[in-house]
């Protein structure tokens, strides 16, 4: 899957997202797709940042899991929470993944 291909599919996501009232401010696609690395059985990694995440992540992430699933199955998505993403430093590994490696798709 080509990087146009996963962008309609994080335009799509976006939509999905916003028919259940939550913002997403910016989908960063992270991991083997954004590192040019992808193989046939490559999930796509996509990192939702939105100012609606960051009170209950299990919560957030099973909710952000089912809608994802919809869209397309490949789609691995993980919230974050936007004060996170903006804070200059980065404890988790995968934001800090997300932040130096990621691709802003939207």
């Amino acid at each position: 899957m080509d990087i146009r291909e996963i962008k309609q599919l994080a335009v799509a996501l976006r939509a999905a997202l916003r028919d259940q009232n939550i913002h997403a401010d910016c989908i960063v696609l992270y991991g083997s797709h954004a590192e040019n690395r992808a193989g046939t059985h490559s999930d796509i990694d996509l990192a939702v940042i939105s100012r609606d995440y960051g009170k209950d992540r299990f919560s957030e992430g099973s909710t952000l899991s089912r809608i994802a699933v919809q869209v397309h199955p490949d789609i691995e998505a993980v919230p974050v929470g936007l004060r996170d993403y903006l804070a200059p430093t980065t404890i988790s590994p995968i934001l800090h993944e997300i932040k130096t490696k990621g691709t802003p798709l939207i």
